[in-house]
């Protein structure tokens, strides 16, 4: 209920701004109510004519059940909030990367950003350890270490492996979190006026936003990694926040953000050239969220926008692709 309450805030708020711009938008609010029959019910009572785009539902199995109906498929779909990949029509449009191609995204910047003269460690857990071994194969003089069984590595091993001559290149591959918080804070600890670290990461998972490790430590040690969203601090950002809270008495959530971009975008692409994909326009970039839709190999659209981003002391920066 509180996703989806501060999803239609935003949306609300994409609705204003789009009408301050004379781009006058109508918004039907459907409450699918979690359930498969009460959507079914809605496809057949509610009156879709007219209707230029469909922004969910926000649940993959009823965006799922509902986007294959044939009597939409004349009308663009988007999936707002989910990862999941999804089997579309020709009317879908999957507006968040699925993890596994921002993965593989990543993966292909680490490799043309390693330097294979520089000093190279690979640390990993067993369930990552097919990933790690990819890595592996950048240079011969790479050092490979897979972590201990009780989810940690050995200090005076990473000590060791790291050198004051050379640049150390670090990559980490786990979503553990005590693990996560073991290595960045040994690295952290490693970083001074003669050893310079780097760490990189296929995958960056909310553990990153865990207390327990530290933004400084992340800083320290240049963290660098993909992310579909980029909340930075911008001037737009705090004239939203402070619409936001002035209408609804509160700071806005992600899902709010994200809502915000979704639909700003939606109706901007719709006023622009009544559809959402052209070749014409090849990446928007809103107050979080960029979108650059193309074709998927499993019908529809993906959203191939992304944030490649390097923590810096306490800030996080964007390095441009």
């Amino acid at each position: 209920h509180t996703i989806s309450t501060d999803f239609y805030f935003g949306m609300e708020m994409a609705k204003e701004f789009c009408d301050s711009l004379g781009i006058k938008t109508k918004i039907k609010v459907i409450d699918t109510q979690n359930d498969l029959s009460v959507i079914n019910e809605k496809i057949s009572s509610v009156n879709w004519n007219g209707i230029n785009a469909i922004i969910g539902p926000l649940i993959p199995k009823n965006f799922d059940f509902f986007s294959k109906n044939r009597r939409f498929s004349n009308i663009p779909i988007i999936s707002p909030l989910s990862t999941k990949e999804i089997d579309g029509d020709k009317n879908v449009f999957q507006s968040v990367s699925p993890l596994k191609r921002l993965r593989k995204v990543m993966m292909n910047y680490i490799k043309n950003e390693i330097d294979s003269t520089q000093n190279l460690v690979i640390i990993t857990d067993s369930i990552n350890f097919k990933i790690a071994m990819e890595f592996k194969k950048l240079s011969t003089k790479s050092h490979f270490v897979e972590s201990e069984k009780g989810g940690f590595v050995i200090p005076e091993l990473i000590d060791s492996l790291l050198v004051d001559s050379l640049k150390n290149q670090v990559i980490f591959e786990s979503q553990d979190l005590g693990l996560a918080a073991n290595v960045t804070s040994l690295l952290n600890s490693q970083v001074g006026k003669e050893r310079d670290v780097q760490l990189f990461s296929s995958l960056r998972t909310a553990i990153y936003d865990n207390v327990n490790i530290s933004r400084k430590h992340l800083g320290n040690i240049k963290f660098t990694y993909l992310n579909d969203n980029f909340p930075r601090e911008t001037n737009e950002r705090q004239k939203f926040k402070d619409r936001f809270l002035n209408k609804y008495g509160d700071y806005p959530s992600k899902e709010s953000y994200r809502a915000y971009d979704v639909t700003l975008d939606v109706i901007l692409r719709l006023a622009y050239q009544n559809k959402i994909f052209s070749d014409k326009i090849e990446e928007t970039n809103y107050i979080e969220n960029k979108f650059k839709y193309l074709p998927d190999d499993g019908g529809g659209y993906s959203n191939f926008g992304f944030y490649i981003l390097q923590n810096r002391d306490y800030e996080i920066i964007e390095i441009k692709k």
